[in-house]
């Protein structure tokens, strides 16, 4: 099944706060016309009034949402909002931690965009840096996390690269049960980062680890460390004090059970499925009981609807650039009036048609500055080129001719081949089952306006 295809069958049927430097402050959320996700019952743990619940994710690999293909996976963003959202609601001090490999393997990849503001949006307290995000360095990463800000975490790795928002330590509140957290990236997890990468990445030892460690616990903080390593490694860190719990990461695959190296409980997360829970009872910097369970994400819990519009924008990029794939020049935005000097009776179908008023309909419901939104309202959003603020280019403003039939004006003159007819894949880009699940192409064209005007005759210059 091709890529755009899994996308759509997804969408069928699919149904922020933090940033800083050491220690987390505060930023506003964004705002939405929609209200927030709805929360539903979890489970209670075996002691009252935990002091700390931290909700633990880790080698999602640039998972927004599950293919859903034959049948319906457990993964995805929106439903993890859901459950986040849940775990919110029942229980004060909720924290939500990532271990790493957030993007995926391949930098570029749009996708690595939209899922650090999908984690900005479900209001991450801290993201480490494992070797997926550090293979970048050098490349797309200063950009991805300058975009999406949040407490990005990396002890140990330092990456030759000025103003990018990384920490050596996150502590989360509340006082008198703080929780601190590190992170340790192993040497072997960095074999396959590309050699450009690894000369901006500088790696300390175990022996950073430790000084910290003790710092923290003198200060009174549980210490939990994200561990990314190999299983190899992972005995290598027993030599490291004051450390409470161990995140195993650099893995796909979660264990329910609690393990044991040394001193510290060792707790392995991983993979779009699941999420982590741990519930502590913190006395005087120590843990006195801990709950540890794996809630898999699956339609029990609610779908977050924002990041449903999220992983819309996202498919429209990837299916606009599938369009384009064959094309030897970019598109140069042109507005439908430019069309319409040669093309009078489309022009006037067109103005009569919905695609005309695609932005107006975002003002009517206040959402004319959300970016998940502009991507089909108007032309070229997000591209060089394309629309921006209103005020700027209002030629771009509302879809036009060339979000259909995606050509230049010199492409189709006179004895030029005519274009090609819009495809249901050209509407499809846009009219996605979670946006538009009664899409009929027959129907929807008897609205365009301009498919029923009479075809010009005036010729091109």
């Amino acid at each position: 099944m091709s890529r755009w295809v899994c996308i759509l069958f997804a969408m069928s049927l699919a149904g922020c706060r933090r940033g800083g430097s050491g220690t987390s402050t505060t930023m506003p959320a964004r705002r939405f016309a929609r209200p927030a996700v709805q929360s539903v019952e979890v489970r209670p743990f075996s002691f009252d009034d935990p002091d700390a619940v931290i909700l633990v994710t880790g080698s999602t690999h640039g998972r927004l949402e599950t293919c859903n293909c034959p049948t319906t996976l457990p993964g995805g963003l929106s439903r993890r909002s859901g459950l986040v959202a849940s775990y919110r609601e029942a229980f004060d001090n909720v924290r939500l931690i990532d271990t790493g490999d957030v993007l995926w393997f391949q930098p570029a990849d749009p996708m690595n965009r939209y899922v650090l503001q999908g984690y900005r949006m479900l209001g991450y307290d801290a993201v480490a840096l494992g070797d997926h995000e550090l293979g970048a360095a050098g490349g797309p990463l200063g950009q991805y996390l300058r975009a999406s800000p949040m407490p990005y975490l990396a002890t140990n790795a330092t990456i030759e690269s000025e103003g990018l928002p990384i920490v050596p330590s996150v502590t989360l509140g509340p006082q008198g049960a703080k929780v601190a957290l590190l992170s340790y990236v192993g040497p072997d997890t960095l074999l396959f980062v590309p050699d450009q990468a690894l000369k901006r990445i500088d790696l300390a030892g175990l022996e950073e680890i430790s000084r910290r460690a003790k710092a923290l616990k003198a200060a009174g903080c549980v210490v939990i460390l994200i561990a990314h390593v190999t299983e190899l490694e992972l005995d290598e860190l027993a030599a490291v004090e004051s450390v409470d719990v161990i995140l195993q990461a650099h893995t796909r695959h979660s264990l329910g059970e609690v393990g044991r190296l040394g001193e510290a409980a060792v707790l392995k997360i991983g993979g779009a499925a699941h999420v982590g829970v741990v519930a502590m009872k913190i006395d005087s910097g120590r843990i006195v009981r801990m709950d540890f369970r794996l809630e898999v994400v699956d339609v029990s819990w609610p779908v977050d609807e924002r990041l449903m519009d999220l992983y819309q924008a996202y498919a429209h990029e990837v299916m606009r650039a599938d369009l384009d794939k064959a094309r030897t020049a970019p598109l140069r935005r042109a507005s439908s009036a430019e069309c319409g000097r040669c093309h009078e009776a489309q022009l006037a179908g067109w103005k009569q048609g919905p695609h005309s008023r695609a932005l107006a309909t975002l003002e009517d419901v206040g959402r004319a500055d959300d970016p998940q939104c502009l991507m089909c309202h108007t032309s070229g959003f997000g591209l060089p080129g394309g629309f921006t603020p209103k005020a700027k280019t209002p030629q771009l403003a509302n879809v036009n001719c060339q979000d259909c039939h995606r050509f230049n004006a010199d492409e189709h003159g006179e004895g030029a081949p005519p274009p090609a007819a819009v495809s249901k894949d050209t509407c499809t880009a846009c009219h996605t089952p979670f946006t538009s699940p009664k899409f009929d192409l027959q129907a929807y064209r008897r609205h365009v306006g301009c498919v029923a005007a009479r075809p010009t005759t005036q010729p091109h210059p």
